[in-house]
């Protein structure tokens, strides 16, 4: 139970480091490549045109 409270505690402070907006982007990233590889885009192409 001390440790679940320990890590719960420590993604807040994680959360709070890192900060909405780059979970936000980190999100539609992860989405982007779903989608994409659902399409048969591969992960270079897309990392590719997006760079």
């Amino acid at each position: 139970m001390v440790d679940v409270k320990a890590k719960g505690s420590n993604f807040k402070d994680i959360v709070n480091k890192i900060g909405l907006p780059t979970i936000v982007i980190g999100g539609f990233w992860i989405v982007l490549l779903i989608t994409g590889s659902a399409f048969g885009i591969s992960m270079k192409t897309l990392i590719s045109d997006t760079i």
